[in-house]
């Protein structure tokens, strides 16, 4: 039967042009879907919907109206900042004279301005002192802590400032950040009194001023001398009481014996924040959201350089701009352009290492070209299938494009090789050499890459299944694509250049001296690397994405350090009715408060709020007494819990609801979340997110000081949810998508090895270099601290699927030697020798493309090409040096041809590469086609010319 590319038309055309038209058409069409791709960076959505957090958090949401805020300061900014008020009417609009609102954005719902809060707070009886602690950490913060020098460091400040930095440095590694004293400190952090009846503001109290350890100091002025910052500084520390302690005591050899210290305090209210709200049309358009509050901010006089915003918008929408960075970043000039588009230099690249290759500029056209069409291909079906680019998927262009290079070059060659033997029959024979070697190899690539399908996390999920069906599109263009182009774009071969066979040789011989001792040596030291995953911990935050440099994780530190945390962890307290009969509201309130005094003595929360913060501490009556005194208490309580049911206390409802349904967690029917008639008051604690913290840790804290509260209060549960537990749930996926999906693809593959070298054993050992890459990269990795992010555990089984090509091959040169006649030894080196220059080309082909993904700004693009190439030049050196220590020693005998086949000069166990080609010549991803000669290691022996 005729082959594809000797058939014609009803015209007589061949039908390679009609293909090649049906690219031209294609092209655009890729192009237009591709332009429609819109991306999606939203953490919270990449575990699945049903998943029960995922449900927690839904459920609390419906049961209390929580908005999605951005967190808002400034430097500089106070609770007596005119410009608060500015701003706060610039967000929101203001009513005019008839009462209709005037200016304000669309995006934005509504506005947490803490002095708000504070009014209401002293409107229901809290001092105005009291009230400022209570939002301490989470609109009001403590800022830098303030020092008040002796006069020898007042005397001599400038000196003063470099001799505390460096002794901070010398004595706890820390780098301090050192300000100027704010003169008139006082009035800007004054508590504002609450609004009187006719408008005006009642005066203001002095300010709070709090010691290191966190105890207000009263009376207490708020001169000083320096102000003093550093990363990780938390009001009521350890470490800030030892620091604050050691900088009051310690004496410079210049200060006659006098300490440069006297005291340190921190003053709240000085930064403030806003919280504000999004609305539905904000949420549909983040970045314009974003850029709007941000000129509202700079009308109201804000410098865009002092602004600083956190929240998971901020952190979606800059997600998305640092991959747009990664495509076309326009910050760097174009002279840095492995800078200014790492992808797009990754592309580059592969048409240099194409020329290289193929010596040849026509042919490296063409190649060039399915390897960017296969790319935009893949990328259209995105498009195609409603589906959106995220970060995990931003990196399959390149990683297409550098496996569609490898394979169109090896079928360059092939056609080369056959076009000297018959010019006329070359792509025919090319293609009938390439098919079995580039389908297998394109097969155990997407068995690595289809793995990822079973992970939880959707962004693994989509990237697996893309990325395998664009490993098969990838095929179809290197075995009829690039062949179309090549019929229609006819011109003369170039002349093949022998390939140095003495320098394999050599190296051959010298992996091979002593093949079991240096096999154990090499295995020892992939072992000692390989411990390292013993440590290996994993990465779900955000924020670690991002360079120390950018704007976003600066803005983080900013507001950590000297505000407060930035993640919210929200703890639902639900009392059934028996103990809404037991006890009365403001009973209730007291457990809930003395939970929230709990979180907040926990060193990694900055503060949290509930509804307890907007009502007086109210004691229970004592046993003893009398009856009219228990009926008031009674009466009050009463009162209260019916003016917050009714809604008639502003904002309530945000942190008090009663279910009027009951909702399932895990199971239909467990009614795990609440039942109809309970009643649910919610806790909005602030969690660090900078520092070095363990989540999982934060939350067995916080179950433990909740349940110590609630035991002794039947019918009382309570419910820890909000974005720290869906992180650790994530975090916790990452590890298991590693795990599963890897050892899904070690058995899969595993399994094709088992077939194609028809020996159990046989496929055992040789999984032995295909798995030490992968072990010995994330050991290697994890013993230098580096954690595994979700772009990194995808790494596994696609460098699993991409490393057993080389192997398979390898073995094929190394059977045949042995069906010859060869010694183990002189087997393996003359495989070597026949194998070396191809697996060495097409790592160096996908390495060095994969390793031009290292510059990216976001790290999750960049971790991904640094692991990717490690593990394929890891993988390398196990096939050339690891296998053939391997099959030369005692395991050899495994892959020794049965003696029948021997016989025969066949291999029974050989793979199924059929048509022979010219020697050491190289196919797709490492793969080299055995060709037929009497003795493989006579060098002397005449070769015999190729054959269709």
């Amino acid at each position: 039967m005729a082959h594809f590319f000797e058939k014609r038309d009803f015209w007589g055309n061949r039908l390679s042009m009609w293909l090649v038209v049906l690219m031209a058409f294609a092209a655009p069409v890729c192009w237009w879907s591709v332009r429609q791709l819109h991306l999606d960076n939203e953490v919270e959505k990449w575990l699945p919907n049903e998943h029960p957090e995922l449900r927690a958090l839904r459920w609390t949401h419906e049961e209390f109206p929580i908005e999605e805020r951005i967190l808002l300061t400034w430097e500089g900014s106070s609770i007596n900042d005119p410009r608060l008020e500015r701003l706060v009417d610039q967000l929101l609009g203001k009513p005019d004279a008839q009462g209709t609102k005037r200016g304000g954005l669309p995006y934005v719902s509504s506005v947490l301005d803490p002095r708000a809060a504070l009014n209401v707070m002293q409107e229901n009886g809290i001092s105005a002192q009291d009230a400022a602690r209570r939002l301490e950490g989470t609109l009001l913060g403590v800022g830098p802590l303030r020092l008040r020098l002796t006069e020898v460091g007042r005397s001599a400040i400038k000196k003063t400032r470099r001799e505390l930095q460096l002794a901070t440095r010398s004595k706890f590694g820390l780098e301090l950040v050192i300000h100027e004293a704010d003169p008139d400190l006082s009035p800007l952090v004054a508590i504002p009194g609450p609004v009187a009846e006719e408008g005006g503001t009642s005066e203001p109290t002095q300010p709070v001023v709090v010691a290191v350890d966190g105890t207000p100091l009263e009376e207490a002025t708020v001169d000083h001398d320096l102000k003093i910052s550093w990363k990780g500084i938390r009001i009521g520390s350890p470490e800030t009481a030892d620091i604050a302690n050691w900088l009051k005591q310690y004496v410079p050899e210049w200060g006659e014996g006098s300490a440069l210290v006297e005291d340190s305090f921190f003053v709240l209210g000085s930064p403030v924040a806003l919280a504000v709200g999004i609305s539905e049309a904000g949420l549909a358009d983040k970045a314009e959201t974003i850029a709007s509050i941000r000129a509202i901010c700079d009308v109201a006089g804000i410098p865009a350089g002092t602004l600083h915003m956190t929240g998971s918008i901020i952190s979606a929408n800059e997600l998305n701009s640092e991959v747009r960075k990664a495509i076309w970043n326009t910050s760097y000039p174009l002279i840095q352009f492995h800078r200014r588009s790492v992808l797009l230099s990754s592309a580059l690249f592969s048409a240099l290492m194409a020329y290289v290759l193929v010596r040849n500029v026509r042919l490296a056209s063409m190649i060039l070209f399915v390897a960017m069409f296969t790319a935009f291909g893949a990328l259209a079906l995105i498009s195609f299938t409603g589906g959106s680019m995220n970060m995990i998927l931003s990196v399959m262009p390149t990683l297409l494009i550098v496996l569609t290079l490898s394979g169109a070059i090896h079928v360059v060659n092939y056609w080369k090789h056959a076009a000297s033997a018959d010019e006329s029959s070359a792509i025919v024979e090319s293609i009938r050499s390439a098919w079995s070697p580039c389908s297998l190899a394109s097969l155990t690539t997407a068995i690595g890459l289809i793995s990822l399908s079973t992970s939880e996390l959707s962004p693994v999920r989509e990237f697996g299944l893309y990325a395998a069906c664009g490993t098969m599109f990838s095929l179809l263009m290197i075995i009829y694509g690039l062949p179309a182009l090549m019929q229609m774009w006819a011109g003369p071969i170039p002349r093949e250049k022998p390939s140095d066979q003495g320098g394999w040789r050599f190296f051959g011989r010298i992996v091979t001296v002593h093949p079991g001792l240096q096999s154990l040596l090499v295995i020892a030291v992939a072992v000692a690397l390989s411990w390292g995953i013993s440590k290996m911990q994993t990465e779900t935050k955000v924020i670690r994405y991002f360079p120390e440099k950018s704007q976003i994780a600066q803005d983080y530190w900013f507001i950590e350090t000297n505000l407060g945390g930035v993640m919210p962890v929200e703890t639902v307290i639900r009392f059934d009715e028996q103990a809404q009969r037991d006890s009365t509201f403001l009973d209730r309130m007291e457990l809930v408060r003395q939970i929230q005094e709990k979180m907040w003595s926990h060193p990694e929360i900055s503060g949290s709020v509930s509804l307890a913060d907007f009502q007086p501490v109210s004691e229970q009556p004592p046993e003893d007494a009398s009856f009219i005194v228990r009926t008031k208490h009674q009466k009050r309580a009463t009162i209260i819990q019916q003016r917050i049911r009714d809604g008639e206390i502003p904002g309530a409802r945000s942190f008090y609801s009663v279910a009027e349904q009951s909702h399932d967690l895990h199971q239909p029917g467990d009614h795990r979340l609440n039942q109809a008639g309970d009643e649910l008051w919610r806790i909005t604690a602030q969690v660090n997110v900078m520092t070095e913290n363990s989540f999982e840790k934060i939350l067995a804290d916080l179950h433990q000081m909740a349940q110590e509260v609630l035991k002794l209060q039947a019918g009382s549960h309570h419910l820890i949810t909000g974005k720290v537990p869906l992180f650790v749930q994530t975090q916790h996926a990452v590890l298991e998508s590693l795990i599963s999906s890897f050892g899904l693809a070690f058995a899969l593959i595993f399994v094709v090895f088992t077939i194609t070298l028809r020996s159990f054993p046989a496929a055992l050992i040789a999984m032995i270099p295909n798995l030490l890459p992968i072990t010995v990269v994330f050991g290697a990795a994890s013993w230098m601290g580096q954690r595994i992010d979700i772009g990194s555990m995808i790494t596994a089984s696609i460098a699993l699927g991409i490393a057993v090509d080389g192997t398979l091959h390898y073995l094929a040169w190394f059977k045949r030697a042995m069906s010859d006649g060869s010694r183990r030894r002189d087997a393996a080196i003359h495989a070597m020798v026949h194998s070396g220059p191809a697996l060495l080309q097409t790592s160096a082909a996908v390495g060095f493309g994969l390793l031009l993904l290292v510059p990216a700004e976001l790290t999750l693009i960049s971790r991904f090409g640094s692991l990717m190439a490690s593990m394929i030049g890891v993988a390398l050196l196990g096939d050339l040096v690891l296998l053939p220590q391997l099959v030369s020693g005692p395991f050899g005998r495994f892959f020794e041809p049965k003696q029948a086949a021997s016989a025969s000069g066949v291999s029974s166990a050989e793979l199924p590469v059929i048509v022979p080609v010219a020697e050491a010549e190289p196919v797709a991803r490492g793969v080299a086609v055995p060709k037929p000669h009497h003795h493989p290691v006579d060098p002397k022996r005449k070769k015999g010319r190729p054959t269709a």
